[in-house]
């Protein structure tokens, strides 16, 4: 069912953004992170039609997929993105698995809450939010949790970004800033519809990888390859002081 143009605020990482959808179901999409609506807002974010073209359905639920899009390249003029990957706590710290759909990250996340009961929760099981600070990246849950809908445990410091690939035998090492610089960009939700939208993009996946060590896990299969990522995950805290 088509909206009646209301705007509805959308609160994520501590900034609020008024919003416009096409949809009237949408914003039920969003859960406790939208209120409203509201009869007007300045500057109302909404889905443009190059976005709307790429949807495969016009319903709310694609609507309410897509719209992280432009609400990440809102988020990053003030120094926050959406990013796809799964994001978890271990020891008070945030890691994110980014990889393409359907590579393995809810697998590893499941498996390592299975092994590890009590040790792992997760902020977001698919698209949390990074907000860049003084002390560091801050990883925030988001409305975008994937399709297990996985979310959940607070913000925490980011510590790591794994990088996951299949492959037929497990391995898990560092990367140079250089070797994954594409894939940190490809990662970070923005329309690139403008050079604004890419520049920011490319400025905030600088400061990533200037800040956080980034691993490449080839993923062999669990649960032995889940096992890897526990060690190195340990032993990278413990190295680093994390």
């Amino acid at each position: 069912m088509k909206g009646g143009g209301e705007v509805y605020r959308l609160t994520l990482a501590g900034v609020t953004i008024d919003c416009r959808f096409e949809f009237a179901d949408t914003p039920r999409c969003f859960g406790g992170y939208v209120s409203g609506p509201y009869p007007e807002g300045e500057c109302a974010v909404a889905l443009s039609e190059a976005c709307r073209r790429g949807f495969l359905e016009e319903n709310a639920f694609n609507e309410y997929s897509t719209f992280a899009l432009a609400v990440s390249d809102r988020l990053l003029t003030q120094g926050r993105c959406v990013m796809h990957a799964a994001a978890f706590r271990f020891r008070n710290r945030a890691y994110l698995i980014c990889a393409p759909s359907g590579v393995g990250k809810s697998t590893q996340m499941k498996t390592l809450t299975e092994l590890y009961p009590g040790e792992f929760s997760v902020i977001s099981g698919d698209r949390p939010v990074l907000e860049a600070t003084e002390n560091g990246i801050i990883v925030h849950p988001s409305p975008w949790n994937g399709k297990e809908g996985w979310c959940g445990a607070g913000k925490a410091k980011l510590a790591a970004i794994i990088l996951l690939k299949r492959g037929e035998q497990s391995d898990l090492q560092m990367l140079k800033p250089r070797s994954c610089a594409a894939r940190i960009y490809s990662s970070i939700f923005n329309s690139a519809e403008d050079e604004e939208s890419i520049r920011r993009t490319a400025a905030f996946a600088e400061l990533l990888l200037k800040q956080t060590p980034v691993w490449e896990f080839i993923n062999g299969g669990v649960p032995n390859s889940t096992r890897l990522l526990y060690e190195k995950v340990l032993r990278e805290a413990e190295d680093y002081g994390v």
